[in-house]
């Protein structure tokens, strides 16, 4: 490789082919980041608990988050510890490495000049391997680097221990990132070739990605991935174009460090050009600052999409049909000023039905909250374009619950647990849960709840702001016991309904016949909601 320094011959004793002073560069800068790992170290810790701790005394509305970052940071600093020690012990060690014409191995720093590795079986005859790798260290050549790391890791010999065993596996596992790594930092290699060498790497991040969300969206819904693809959707142009456009830094000649002046030969002790002298650590580098008219306009690819894309896609999709755009915002999300810019007045029925059907679903429970709905089906009701329809949908896909049963003893209790969504139809037209009681099999059905409940009801933030009325938590889902419950498998029932009534702040409190069913109360959309399961009882 041009202007990098040449690999002896296989058959030789290698030597050093860098100088002193830039193995002594590279320890005064690891010296340096010890130091600074360990305050980090010491001080996230600290202000992260710091932090949990007046989250517990003041009760400031971040206290979750509090809690959160002190919990990440011991897990940091219980994982942090271990590698500082190591980097710690092998900073105190790099002069062996020195004297030993880096005849020593990269994991347990055992000089090998002498005899064999104990630990990972390198031998002298890895030597020359050996040395280009700690030369690679020296010179900050991530691509060597990583390329000498996966020829050592391919000739590592284990022990038998489980331990060294499972490193072995990790390292094949990390073996297309080690190539993708030194593709990208290989100065000297066309742009298509690089991209090729990093293609396994590419192709097995697609992999996990895609096996991720098959994991991810049975657990917690599509939304969920959405919101993670929405926030590092510029990753999938940034890590091919990295590829394409190769590293900022490449190792070049020997110059001065102080003034960039050209070194005549490696043996040179004072720079003619400041005075500088030469044989202090870090006095010499041979890191330059790559140029080119083609590596500068293919780094302009991705801060272009990343700065123009977001606009650029959003005009493409507003030109889309409604229904076409609709069905792509159901699997993005509309932008958050969409439904701001829909006049119901000025649209047909069926377009209204299309946005209407957009905004509830962005408004169930697991939609891609929060949520900026501008008053839109407020607008469409004043434009007299709420029709019964829409009004039942966005009941029954805001306002949903669950049915859980099990067995205490001869009795079964039976839970229903609600799920609002964001309230879409304005601030006096609440969707409400009233439950009714639960019957097993064709029996009787038990008392109904003396109460309904709505969002602020259940959820987090609204609970916490209220100023009063806040039910207890015994209140935030509706039970049901019945005692001597027949063995075998039984079918359980709960009844329930969905009120859309009354103001966000007055609470509702339903009324029952003798028949035990709901007595509507007046100007209220009433629509059942029946649940069912089946308990096998012992």
């Amino acid at each position: 490789m041009e202007g990098q320094p040449a690999i002896p011959p296989p058959h030789s004793d290698p030597t050093w082919s860098i100088t002193k002073a830039e193995w002594d560069g590279m320890v005064v800068r690891a010296r340096r980041m010890s130091r600074f790992l360990w305050w980090l170290c010491v001080l996230l810790p600290v202000i992260a608990i710091g932090a949990a701790v007046a989250a517990l005394l003041l009760d400031p509305p971040w206290d979750s988050f509090a809690w959160i970052a002190s919990a990440i940071a011991l897990v940091y600093l219980a994982v942090s510890v271990p590698s500082l020690i190591r980097v710690r012990r092998d900073v105190a060690i790099f002069p062996d490495v020195w004297e030993a014409r880096g005849c020593a191995c990269p994991w347990c720093r055992e000089r090998i000049d002498a005899a064999p590795c104990r630990r990972h079986g390198f031998t002298r005859s890895e030597h020359v391997l050996l040395l280009r790798y700690w030369e690679a260290i020296a010179l900050k050549d991530v691509g060597r680097i990583a390329a000498c790391t996966d020829q050592l890791a391919a000739r590592r010999r284990h022990t038998g221990s489980i331990m060294h065993r499972a490193s072995s596996v990790a390292s094949w596992c990390a073996r297309p990132f080690r190539s993708y790594v030194a593709a990208i930092n290989d100065a000297d290699a066309a742009p298509v070739e690089r991209l090729r060498r990093a293609m396994p790497f590419l192709l097995t991040l697609a992999a996990l990605g895609a096996l991720f969300a098959a994991v991810l969206v049975p657990l917690t819904g599509r939304q969920m991935l959405v919101s993670m693809l929405s926030g590092c959707w510029w990753a999938v142009i940034l890590i091919p174009t990295t590829a394409l456009a190769g590293p900022v830094w490449k190792v070049g000649r020997l110059r001065c460090a102080k003034c960039k002046q050209l070194c005549a030969h490696d043996a040179l002790t004072r720079c003619p050009e400041c005075g500088a002298d030469l044989a202090e650590p870090g006095a010499v580098t041979r890191t330059e600052r790559r140029s080119g008219a083609v590596r500068a306009a293919t780094m302009l690819l991705p801060v272009g999409a990343i700065l123009l894309g977001p606009p650029v896609a959003k005009s493409i999709i507003g030109m889309l049909p409604t229904e076409m755009r609709h069905t792509v915002y159901l699997w993005t999300r509309p932008p958050l000023d969409y439904f701001s810019g829909l006049n119901p007045a000025a649209m047909t029925q069926a377009e209204v039905d299309e946005a209407a059907d957009l905004l509830i679903t962005c408004a169930r429970p697991d939609g891609p909250r929060p949520l900026f709905d501008f008053s839109f089906l407020c607008n469409v009701e004043r434009a007299g374009k709420l029709t019964p329809a829409i009004l039942e949908k966005v009941a029954r896909a805001t306002v949903e619950a669950t049915l859980e049963v099990e067995q205490d003893g001869d009795a079964i209790v039976a839970t229903v647990r609600p799920a609002f969504g964001e309230l879409i139809l304005g601030a006096m037209q609440t969707p409400r849960l009233v439950f009714g009681g639960v019957s097993l099999g064709d029996g009787a059905w038990t008392t109904g709840a003396g109460w309904s409940l709505f969002m602020h009801d259940v959820d987090a933030f609204w609970r916490k702001q209220a100023q009063g009325g806040t039910l207890p938590e015994s209140k935030l889902a509706f039970a049901s016991r019945i005692e001597d419950a027949p063995k075998g498998l039984q079918a359980v029932r709960a009844r329930c309904w969905i009120v859309i009534h009354g103001p966000q702040w007055e609470r509702y409190t339903p009324t029952f016949d003798e028949n035990g069913e709901l007595v509507p109360p007046a100007g209220a959309a009433v629509y059942p909601l029946d649940l069912r399961t089946t308990i096998d009882i012992k």
